[in-house]
């Protein structure tokens, strides 16, 4: 497979299937550098492919292959798995509140 943790940010919500690689990094809160290392070897390992914009110069975007597209599913297949779960142990109120807790911290990340 070759998928190691750090491969979680290219394949974070809403997943990197056509964004360019500067946004996918903007997303994750790294590096230009570091985002292309990743994709880098997640191209290699057969997940994605990036190709060049048509329309502009020197942009490429991202585009998952079938053995990404599988693994996207898989990821979105556990993590409700998990929010299922989740949800069961606190209640679904308790657990809505969480998950607004969770976003608020998150897009105060992104935003800083």
């Amino acid at each position: 497979m070759g998928l190691r943790l750090a491969h979680m940010a290219v394949f974070q919500y809403p997943g990197p299937d056509r964004f360019r690689p500067v946004e996918i990094a903007d997303r994750a809160g790294m590096s230009r550098q570091a985002m292309n290392q990743l994709l880098r070897s997640l191209e290699g390992y057969g997940y994605l492919q990036r190709s060049d914009k048509p329309d502009q110069k020197r942009a490429r975007t991202v585009h998952l292959t079938e053995r990404g597209h599988a693994t996207y599913a898989t990821i979105i297949d556990i993590l409700q798995d998990i929010e299922r779960d989740w949800s069961a142990e606190l209640g679904a109120k308790r657990f809505a509140q969480l998950k607004q807790l969770l976003f608020q911290v998150w897009e105060s990340r992104l935003i800083s």
